[in-house]
């Protein structure tokens, strides 16, 4: 393989200087260095992407017809008997649901036949959050057993349109459901979540009433809770639901499917024309309805996901679906076709003949945005169509995608778009490794983190976050290990979830990444990886961070608060771990004055308040200002009386009493 030397080394041809001449060398040099290092790790691991490739293709090209063979193919090449392959196999597989909806049903059957396999590795939890992101999909994993309606209770309530879809689900195991969400959340102080949750489904529910011919008003009292106290008169303010209620036709048409069952129903009917690709019907809709030839098909809200624009025109909805003979008629009789736009349908879709037929009459109809749309969509025949015959190059853009849309192919054809700078940003602004953590590609990562140059503590530009906090954030725990296991550059044999034995120990062993900083402070707010895993009640990777040597357990963020600080607010068992750490302040004060104990009295942690003080090392007169401990209790049980705020007056009282 050959590397062109840049553009810009070439303008010091005619007159250089001895420092340029040095300069372009070096940087050259560099460049090339890196360019043989990723195509060496290629090579090097062409034994673990080639059959990945092959299983993805499959997965693409799945038919009523090689269903049989494709499930013959997982059982012989046993995708299904491993945790890390059967991973790979299920995210390939929702991929798969994303960009080939009209083959639903197949992807289904598939997952039911082996659903047996797939709870040997994977909880219900795992296939809701981690996995399936669909609420679709979700649901008809609920209907064949795969997903427990238990897991429901663990949506976060601020998840307003999966709380909605699964309204009835939550509804018929309403107790259980706030039991377990109770026992989870408000001891954060989220007392505002069960309540949010309730008046949410209510309104759903109360909408369903409304609406139903086969129900009345007087339905609403035999729901199996109380709505009585969602507003301040004990009535149901209709003007509210009104105002901010999920319609209940669209509810279900989120919730109904057509006869087939598959996931692309229409509640269009021209749409379901162009789907079947009937010409004389097409035709005869257009004719009695006096509908234009460049008429929209209205795409439902679960549609508009698969579609590279909303709202397509007949002819872009055409291309999509690959519906050649109702596009023939329409690109006869001059159908509008949009420069930028409609040749994007074309490459999703798929089909050769409206390919070349839009490249003939639109010339330089495709571009760099032809080619993420094709890796966006695994099109990857159309890909080396782009790519091979048209000229056009691999960049960083269709890296970005292949992570982004877990297109191995396109993975491997486009990382050497990091030869001249691995820490590259896209239209996007964030560099590669934080693409990989944001979308949970471990393996992607961790052949990344092998590349000569490549900055593992590059930050966002949004909020200022490495990728370590963004793992952290998402509960990453694989991820978060990893990162962390570069520090030593050693590989953890105590690890069992390698992808395979090959890819795991070399890409701890050669790792090119140096100065993982576990303590790196985000840029908006000055919050570590720590932090954020205190603030989320994450108590499992306190604890592992807290394990880590260079771990630093009072580090500040932009106003003075550690880690101990977010714990006395929101998480005991999390401020109990912190606190066995060695090297912890526990009477450190922020900016303003706050020391762990000052926030867990303004905080009402009462837990953390008995905590503090069955300890030695508690400074009980350390001031805010001018006020110690004992007097913000005071105040606070004065201005907001109750149980609690007595009860953490008293204690701070006795303890004081008792020191002196």
């Amino acid at each position: 393989m050959t590397i062109n030397r840049p553009i810009i080394f070439r303008l010091f041809e005619k007159k250089k200087t001895n420092l340029v001449n040095f300069l372009e060398k070096l940087s050259y040099d560099i460049i090339l260095q890196i360019f043989m290092n990723i195509d060496r790790l290629l090579k090097q691991h062409q034994d673990y992407f080639q059959p990945r490739i092959e299983l993805q293709e499959r997965l693409m090209d799945l038919s009523q017809d090689n269903i049989g063979s494709f499930i013959e193919y997982l059982i012989s090449e046993k995708f299904l008997e491993n945790k890390i392959l059967c991973s790979f196999f299920l995210n390939s597989l929702s991929s798969a649901i994303n960009i080939r909806p009209t083959k639903f049903d197949l992807y289904i059957q598939i997952t039911e036949e082996f659903q047996e396999n797939i709870k040997n590795f994977f909880s219900s939890e795992n296939l809701f959050f981690e996995i399936f992101q669909e609420n679709i999909v979700r649901l008809k994993l609920i209907k064949i057993g795969l997903i427990d309606k238990k897991t429901l209770s663990q949506i976060s309530y601020i998840d307003k349109p999966t709380i909605e879809f699964f309204a009835k689900e939550i509804n018929d195991q309403l107790s259980d459901f706030f039991a377990q969400k109770d026992e989870k959340f408000l001891k954060k102080g989220n007392g505002k979540e069960r309540k949010d949750i309730e008046k949410l489904i209510s309104r759903v529910l109360y909408t369903n009433n409304v609406n139903s011919k086969n129900k009345s008003k007087s339905d609403i009292n035999d729901l199996q809770y109380d709505t009585s106290n969602f507003n301040e008169d004990n009535t149901i303010d209709n003007n509210d639901q009104e105002d901010d209620t999920f319609d209940f036709n669209k509810y279900e048409e989120l919730r109904n499917f057509k006869k087939n069952e598959q996931i692309l129903y229409n509640i269009d009917k021209i749409a379901t024309i162009i789907d079947h690709d009937d010409v004389s019907e097409f035709q005869t809709f257009l004719a009695s309805t006096n509908t234009s030839i460049n008429g929209r098909v209205h795409l439902s809200e679960s549609q508009e996901f698969y579609f590279p624009y909303s709202n397509p025109t007949f002819i872009e909805y055409s291309m999509m679906m690959g519906s050649f003979n109702i596009f023939k008629f329409l690109f006869i009789n001059d159908a509008i076709i949009k420069d930028d736009y409609s040749p994007r349908f074309a490459i999703a879709g798929g089909n050769y003949e409206i390919i070349h037929m839009i490249e003939q009459k639109i010339p330089n109809s495709y571009n760099e945005i032809s080619l993420c749309m094709a890796v966006r969509y695994h099109q990857n025949q159309i890909l080396d169509y782009l790519h091979e015959t048209l000229g056009i190059n691999y960049n960083y853009e269709s890296l970005s995608a292949s992570v982004r849309f877990n297109n191995l192919k396109a993975f491997t054809e486009s990382v050497f778009s990091l030869r001249e700078n691995p820490n590259i940003r896209g239209i996007e602004s964030e560099t590669i490794l934080y693409t990989c953590v944001n979308f949970g590609r471990i393996e992607l990562l961790k052949f990344l983190c092998q590349i000569d140059g490549i900055d593992i503590n590059s930050k966002s530009i949004g909020v200022g976050w490495t990728p370590l906090h963004l793992a952290t954030s998402y509960h990453s725990s694989e991820i978060i290990k990893f990162i962390c296991s570069l520090i030593q550059h050693k590989t953890n044999n105590q690890n069992n979830d390698k992808i395979d034995t090959k890819m795991q120990d070399t890409v701890c062993n050669q790792s090119a990444v140096q100065n993982v900083d576990v303590n790196a402070k985000a840029e908006n707010g000055g919050i570590t990886p720590l932090h954020i895993a205190v603030k989320n009640c994450d108590c499992d990777l306190v604890e592992y961070f807290c394990s880590l040597d260079t771990i630093d357990v009072n580090a500040e963020n932009n106003i003075g608060y550690t880690p101990l600080h977010f714990a006395a607010q929101t998480s005991f068992n999390a401020f109990k771990i912190l606190c066995e750490h060695p090297s912890i302040d526990m009477n450190h004060s922020s900016k303003d004055g706050d020391t762990p104990l000052i926030c867990a009295i303004l905080f009402q942690n009462l837990e953390v308040v008995k905590f503090l003080c069955s300890r030695n090392d508690v400074d009980f007169h350390k001031k805010k200002g001018d006020k110690t401990p004992l007097q913000i209790s005071k105040t606070f049980s004065e201005l907001h009386p109750s149980s609690t705020s007595q009860e953490i007056y008293q204690l701070i009282f006795q303890r004081i009493n008792d020191l002196e």
